[in-house]
């Protein structure tokens, strides 16, 4: 296959067909290629021949028989035996110039290699076949979701919220392990919130630096400022101490590394005017933006995340509450048996737990926060090993919401599973079939029909670049429907 100029041209490549001939192998050379595989057209395919032919370029003719349409081919053929004929050039069979006669094919082996050589190619044939096939599925899959997604975030973004103004008392709860450097600045920012906090409580996880003393030492002598100290237990316990310390019918839940804007905690505290509202998530942001990394990662909170939870909202089926900012119906959490330490997602976890328990969980993009992510590949792919296991725990152990028949059961879990996992896992494959196809597209670009549907390069590159576009139109909604907001940790 492929082959091209195949004839020995050095000393070296000849003694290679001396071997071969010591071995009793018959060496056939091709000398007038016909240049069919470009498909230009019967006329010029005899062309080729004949002209090559009259000329003795020599007596071994190449035609094709695959690799696509060969109609060109087998109209030519006829002609080209009779233009053959009329020069007076004979058409034999290979046994008949070595006079080894059938001893070229030894009775009894070319039924079992012709089963063996068929069996191969169809497995070859059907394996492509499937690649491609899965291909256009995860392609076409993709797109029907951006543009599910992108339709159920524009009807959230024009629909009211009826709030009204916040008027809830409200606690907000800070776990902390080792965050002596970043804590003080968290408690600050909360303290510096437009709405009025009723007591902020910082849940000590048994830290072995010096986050206690950070914390006394900033706000020690503000009132509002409780520090509480635990062993070890892990964020869930942390949480779960600082939920029983607390008597507002609200708390707002944020990570130790996380700023959050003053006007956050009021948008979020006014949805609970609505009683059916369990939980509110916030609109997390990458503030520590200093690297390709990091920007990478703004872009996608954005265009992914945030996107995902506006189009949920319309379902009632956000999965998270993230834990960096997320304000809770104290009732309804504890009601929900608070968090757990079952799954290592305990946001996600009692997020679903609050839906399930029949509350809505709202989404406030204009309630700002934010984080520290990962700077480092490694870092990175610690903490989306981290969520991608605990989402797949979240699905295990929620699996029976399905049979509720609430969105977060019949859609969210699925489309988490679906496209989440198992497309992830075939994401390679996408891009596998993809490049194979770009260089086939390239190594053709002279066939004709150049789309058919033996050639399949063109349309996997139309369908990666609709895909692509797909992409490009939700990030850029997304952006749009984004509240702007510059500030950095």
């Amino acid at each position: 296959p492929y082959g091209f100029d195949e004839n020995p041209e050095t000393p070296g490549e000849a003694r290679v067909l001396s071997l071969l001939s010591n071995e009793r192998y018959v060496v056939v050379g091709i000398e007038i290629d016909s240049t069919d595989w470009t498909r230009p057209g019967a006329e010029k395919i005899v062309e080729t021949v004949t002209t090559l032919v009259q000329s003795n370029q020599g007596n071994v003719i190449l035609f094709h028989d695959a690799g696509g349409d060969r109609a060109q081919t087998v109209l030519a053929l006829p002609r080209i035996i009779e233009a053959l004929q009329e020069m007076g050039v004979s058409i034999v069979p290979l046994s008949s110039i070595t006079g080894q006669g059938e001893g070229l094919h030894p009775a009894g082996t070319v039924e079992g290699h012709d089963q063996i050589s068929d069996f191969s190619f169809w497995l070859i044939r059907a394996l492509k076949s499937a690649v491609t096939a899965v291909f256009f599925f995860v392609i076409a899959a993709g797109i029907v979701r951006s543009l599910t997604i992108l339709v159920l975030a524009l009807i959230k973004e024009r629909r009211v919220h009826k709030c009204g103004e916040a008027m809830l008392p409200v606690t907000v709860l800070i776990p902390a392990f080792c965050e002596e450097t970043v804590i003080a600045k968290s408690v600050t920012s909360v303290l510096q919130s437009t709405y009025p906090i009723e007591q902020v409580i910082v849940i000590d996880d048994g830290s072995t630096d010096e986050t206690a003393k950070v914390v006394s030492e900033n706000f020690g002598s503000d009132p509002r400022v409780r520090l509480v100290r635990q062993e070890n237990r892990g964020k869930s316990e942390a949480l779960n101490h600082g939920i029983r310390l607390i008597e507002t019918p609200v708390f707002v839940a944020i990570d130790a590394d996380t700023i959050i804007s003053p006007e956050a905690i009021g948008l979020l505290v006014r949805h609970f005017n609505d009683q059916a509202v369990g939980a509110v998530a916030g609109n997390v942001k990458v503030g520590n933006r200093r690297n390709l990394l990091t920007r990478l990662q703004a872009i996608e909170y954005i265009t992914a995340q945030n996107l995902d939870r506006r189009a949920l909202e319309v379902l009632n089926g956000i999965m998270v509450v993230p834990g960096s900012i997320g304000a809770w119906r104290t009732e309804a959490v504890k009601n929900s048996g608070g968090y757990t330490s079952q799954t290592i997602v305990e946001d996600a976890d009692l997020t679903v737990s609050i839906i399930r328990d029949g509350h809505k969980v709202v989404f406030e993009p204009k309630a700002h926060a934010f984080t520290e992510a990962p700077e480092t590949i490694p870092q990175w792919m610690r903490q989306r090993l981290r969520w991608h296991f605990g989402m797949l725990q979240i699905s295990w152990k929620h699996k029976s919401a399905f049979l509720e028949r609430r969105a977060v059961g019949m859609i969210s879990i699925p489309d988490l599973v679906l496209f989440g996992a198992l497309f992830s896992l075939f994401a390679p494959i996408a891009d596998i079939v993809m490049v194979a196809n770009l260089f086939t597209l390239a190594g053709h670009l002279t066939d004709a029909p150049l789309v058919s549907p033996e050639n399949t390069s063109v349309l996997v590159a139309i369908a990666y670049v609709a895909y692509l576009l797909s992409d490009l139109v939700l990030a850029t909604i997304a952006f749009s429907l984004e509240p702007k907001d510059t500030r950095h940790l």
